[in-house]
Formats: structure tokens, sequence, C-alpha cells
């Protein structure tokens, strides 16, 4: 729903609201997953939390990425530099322990 009111209607606060690309309600995916690798000990499943949360936060920053390079065009101008500022690095940092986290796992299962 977000999604549509962002790109397909006028509305006040989602019209060519491009922080959906990176911030949207896909952030509550996170939770379960997050709580999945923090707290099993089924290794099969923690395995499968950090290959989507891996997924999840490089797709966090490509979205913010884009949002940088839609920004220089004259047609979509919105001040989000402090929520890409946030978010961008949080996002690579998490992208990067992830990919990590699931390199050292497939070492130690060798």
């Amino acid at each position: 729903m977000l999604f549509f009111l962002t790109f397909f209607t006028n509305h006040d606060y989602t019209f060519e609201n491009i922080n959906v690309l990176f911030v949207n309600p896909l952030f509550w995916v996170i939770i379960p997953l997050g709580l999945r690798f923090a707290f099993t000990d089924n290794d099969v499943k923690r395995a499968k939390a950090i290959k989507i949360l891996q997924v999840f936060w490089a797709y966090v920053f490509v979205g913010g990425f884009i949002s940088i390079v839609i920004r220089i065009l004259p047609a979509f101008y919105q001040q989000n530099q402090v929520t890409q500022a946030l978010i961008l690095p949080v996002a690579f940092t998490l992208a990067f322990l992830m990919s990590r986290i699931s390199h050292e796992k497939e070492k130690s299962s060798c």
C-alpha cells in the first residue's frame, strides 16, 4: 500500500517519497529473523536467518544508494539526507557482518 501511495498518488505525505526504497514496512521482518538468529540453537534455522538478513540489509543499502542517485534528477527532489546518513552506514555494516558470519559458518562446517 505504501509503495502504491508513493508512486501512483499525490497524497501529501507519500507522494514522491523516495525513502520507501530503503526504509519501509519490510523492517518488521528483521525482528523475528534477528531473534531467530540470536536465540536458536538449530544451525539450519540460524543459517537461513543469516542468509535472509544478509539479503535484506543488502537490499536496504542498494535502495538507499538508488535514492541518492535519484536525488540528482530534478523531478525527484526530497530532503532526506539525514535519513540516508542514518540508514546507509548501518545497512552496509550489517550486510557486511551477515556476509562474514555466513562465510565463517561455512568454513567451520567443512
